[in-house]
């Protein structure tokens, strides 16, 4: 790993680890469930673009997550390809990465604390399937943790 990745790994995977799961109500995606999928697509592009502006950290990976879970619930991967195509490769690639990172357990999102779209746009596929690791292991303790 070179010195320009290594800021991003450590602080990331450390503010990753300390999550401790609970429940949070997370926050609903920013369409109605009726609308068309391309809809869907544009509002939640939409929404993500204007928490970036606003400098919203949370929100916006919140909104790429919920982007990302429009992407992945395609029916086939051809539908998922031209939905991808919506958007510019920089969003559909946040999108992707942020939601393959929390979909184990999208509430451990809400307490990140360093975590940001722009990093998450940054990582290689290998730091992304790392890190969703991470996210799991977190859920798994937490029910073994109930179950005992």
């Amino acid at each position: 790993m070179d010195t320009a990745d290594s800021y991003l790994v450590d602080p990331l995977e450390q503010d990753l680890a300390a999550i401790i799961p609970i429940e949070m109500e997370f926050p609903e995606p920013p369409f109605k469930s009726q609308a068309t999928e391309e809809e869907k697509i544009r509002l939640t592009l939409k929404a993500l673009r204007r928490s970036i502006e606003l400098k919203n950290r949370t929100m916006s990976l919140v909104n790429a997550f919920h982007l990302g879970k429009l992407f992945n619930e395609s029916e086939s991967t051809a539908i998922k390809f031209r939905n991808k195509q919506k958007t510019t490769k920089h969003y559909a690639v946040m999108a992707e990465y942020t939601f393959d990172i929390f979909e184990p357990d999208p509430s451990q999102l809400l307490q990140t604390t360093l975590l940001t779209v722009q990093q998450v746009k940054k990582l290689k596929k290998w730091q992304v399937l790392q890190y969703r690791g991470i996210i799991a292991n977190n859920t798994q303790i937490v029910f073994d943790g109930a179950q005992n």
